[in-house]
């Protein structure tokens, strides 16, 4: 039990050590936060996603957008970001994610339609109807035994 006079931590991690400047006693805006996702430093990263992802619906069409990006670390980011919101609006992006040409965004857009549920799995059933299952398979060669 805390005591008198003392403050409780916060089990999320402030985002005010974004790189970018804001009012004081302000937290970075959707947009700030946006940009940070494709920072090198790993810390400033994660508390920016963890930033996003306390944000919720929010952040939604930001994250959605980022998951374009040519930048490999902020589709990533994004991605994990969504995943993490689980919101459903974000199903359709994180299934167009599942061609990105990176694999480690593919998994976490696998992922992040997994904790999705049933509200994932109907984004996915109808890419695989509109565009055809064979782009979301592995192709593996068939061999024939010669013995």
């Amino acid at each position: 039990m805390p005591t008198k006079g003392k403050q409780e931590r916060s089990k999320t991690p402030s985002v005010s050590g974004s790189n970018q400047l804001t009012p004081k006693g302000r937290e970075p805006s959707v947009e700030i936060l946006i940009s940070d996702l494709s920072s090198k430093n790993d810390s400033t990263r994660v508390r920016t996603r963890y930033g996003l992802v306390a944000m919720g619906r929010a952040a939604l069409p930001s994250l959605i957008e980022a998951l374009k990006s040519h930048e490999y670390l902020t589709r990533w980011e994004a991605a994990k970001a969504l995943g993490e919101i689980g919101d459903s609006e974000a199903a359709p992006a994180l299934v167009g994610a599942l061609e990105d040409e990176d694999f480690d965004v593919r998994w976490l857009a696998a992922e992040g339609l997994t904790k999705m549920g049933i509200k994932g799995l109907k984004p996915l059933l109808e890419a695989l109807r509109d565009r055809g299952i064979h782009r979301y398979c592995w192709k593996v060669p068939i061999m024939s035994s010669t013995t």
